[in-house]
C-alpha cells in the first residue's frame, strides 16, 4: 500500500543557540481516494523552516518559510537595531554585519576614514555598553571579540579648494542648473541634466528622469534621478558621465565623491564610477553575480534599514591620473540583479538618485606612499598583490590586473594598462 514517513523534522519553536536547533519542517501530505476506495498519495510537501529568535526579525519568535526569505537579508538588518542609543557627538556609520550566537562568534572587517590635522592626537578602540536600544540593561547586552587592529595612512589632507576644484571641473556637479544661465530652484526638469551625457544601448526612455526636488538628504535644491519608464528595464550599460580633458588636470590620485541612493531590493548595478574605479552602494553579497569585468570594486556596504531607508548616503573612489589621461566620472546602472537575474516587463531595478558630486586632488603620484610606523623595521618580501581595500587580488602575474592602485611589497604601484 502507498506510505509516506516523515520523522526528526526539528523545531519549530526554538530558544536554543545552536544553528541546527533553529532548523525545522513542516511536512504537507495530500491524500485522494477514488470511487473504488483506493487510496494514494496525490503530493507530499515539504517546507524548510527557520526558527528566527526574539528580537532578530521581530520582537517575538517567528517562524519563517526559509525557501521565501533567501536574499532578503536586508529584512534582518533594521537601524532599529542601534537608532535610540546613537550619540549625537559621533559620526556613524554601520557595517551590516548580523550579531552571532556565543557559539557562532565569526568576526568580520569593520573600518572608519577619518581626517587627523597636524597637532592632533588619534585615539582607536572598541566603545560598547550593556543598554540595548529598547532601554534596558542587561549583564550580556554589549559583550563583543576583537583581534587584528591595523591603520592606514591613505593620503595627504586635500590643500586645494575642494569646492573651488569641482567648479573647474565638473559642470553642473550639485544638479542645481537647468541650464547654463538658469537654476531649477527646486522644480522637476525632465530629461538627461545640463552639462551631463547618457550612453546605453537598446532604448531608454527619460520619461521618469530627470532633476527633481525635496529628495531626502539631498544637497542643495535639486539632485537627479534615473527610473525606467514604460514596459522595458533599464540597460545593463547605462551610463550618467562627464569626461574631464587631460589639459585640465594635473597628474595624480584623485578622490571622487557624491551622494546616491538605491531602492533596496532594486539596486541592481547601480554605482559611482571614475575611470575604471567603481564604488557600489550596497555590500558584496549584493552584487555576487553583476559586477562588471574590468572594474575595480569597493563597496560602501549601506543598507537601507540600516540608514534612513530614502536618504542619499556618500559614495567615494580614488583614482590615478596619469599625464595626458582623460578623467570620466559618473554614475553607471543596469538591471542586472546580484543573483544574476536579468529583469523584465515594467521591473524598476537599478533605479538611482545622485547629487553633489566632488573632486579632490589627494596627492602626487608617490610609489612609496604607505609611511612606516616608529619602531623596527619589517621588510617585506611576497610576490602578492593586493587591493586598497587589503584584499589579495592576484598572485604574482600582474598584466592580468585591471588599471589601478595596488599594494606590493609594501609600496603602491600604479597599473596603466592591462
Amino acid at each position: 500500500p502507498p506510505h509516506a514517513v516523515a520523522w526528526s523534522l526539528g523545531n519549530f519553536i526554538s530558544n536554543q543557540s545552536d544553528i541546527f536547533t533553529q532548523i525545522g519542517m513542516i511536512f504537507e501530505l495530500v491524500v485522494v481516494r477514488d470511487r473504488q476506495g483506493k487510496v494514494s498519495i496525490a503530493e507530499a510537501n515539504p517546507t524548510y523552516t527557520w526558527c528566527s529568535r526574539r528580537r532578530m526579525l521581530e520582537q517575538n519568535y517567528t517562524v519563517i518559510p526559509i525557501l521565501e526569505w533567501l536574499g532578503r537579508r536586508e529584512a534582518w538588518l533594521d537601524k532599529s537595531d542601534y537608532d535610540k542609543i546613537l550619540k549625537a557627538d559621533e559620526v556613524s556609520t554601520f557595517a551590516g554585519h548580523k550579531a552571532g550566537y556565543e557559539t557562532h562568534t565569526i568576526m568580520h572587517p569593520m573600518r572608519v576614514v577619518l581626517q587627523v590635522h597636524e597637532g592632533e592626537d588619534l585615539t582607536v578602540g572598541i566603545k560598547t555598553s550593556c543598554i540595548s536600544n529598547d532601554g534596558k540593561q542587561t549583564d550580556e547586552t554589549g559583550w563583543f571579540k576583537v583581534d587584528h587592529f591595523t591603520i592606514r595612512r591613505i593620503g595627504d589632507l586635500p590643500q586645494d579648494n575642494t569646492e573651488s576644484l569641482t567648479e573647474e571641473l565638473i559642470v553642473n556637479s550639485d544638479f542645481e542648473y537647468k541650464s547654463a544661465t538658469e537654476l531649477a530652484n527646486g522644480a522637476t526638469v525632465k530629461g538627461i541634466p545640463y552639462g551631463w551625457n547618457l550612453s546605453f544601448s537598446d532604448t531608454y526612455s527619460t520619461t521618469n528622469s530627470g532633476l527633481f526636488g525635496n529628495g531626502e538628504g539631498m544637497h542643495g535644491k535639486n539632485y537627479c534621478a534615473f527610473t525606467p519608464a514604460g514596459y522595458k528595464p533599464m540597460p545593463n550599460d547605462l551610463c550618467l558621465y562627464q569626461t574631464i580633458p587631460a589639459a585640465k588636470l594635473q597628474p595624480g590620485i584623485y578622490r571622487v565623491s557624491c551622494l546616491f541612493w538605491s531602492e533596496a531590493g532594486l539596486e541592481g548595478m547601480g554605482r559611482l564610477f571614475a575611470n575604471n574605479e567603481v564604488q557600489y552602494y550596497g555590500s558584496p553579497h549584493d552584487y555576487e553575480q553583476n559586477l562588471t569585468l574590468g572594474e575595480n570594486n569597493t563597496f560602501a556596504s549601506y543598507i537601507s534599514e540600516a540608514v534612513d531607508g530614502k536618504s542619499m548616503q556618500e559614495l567615494s573612489v580614488e583614482v590615478a591620473v596619469e599625464p595626458g589621461e582623460d578623467l570620466t566620472l559618473g554614475i553607471r546602472s543596469g538591471s542586472l540583479k546580484g543573483d544574476g537575474t536579468q529583469v523584465t516587463g515594467s521591473n524598476r531595478t537599478g533605479k538611482f538618485r545622485v547629487d553633489y558630486f566632488r573632486i579632490e586632488r589627494i596627492s602626487d603620484f608617490d610609489p612609496d606612499g604607505i609611511r612606516p610606523v616608529n619602531g623596527s623595521q619589517l621588510t617585506v618580501h611576497s610576490s602578492a598583490t593586493y587591493n586598497l581595500n587589503g584584499q589579495m587580488v592576484n598572485g604574482k602575474a600582474l598584466n592580468n590586473l585591471p588599471k589601478g592602485i595596488y599594494i606590493r611589497n609594501g609600496k603602491k604601484i600604479i597599473i596603466t594598462h592591462n
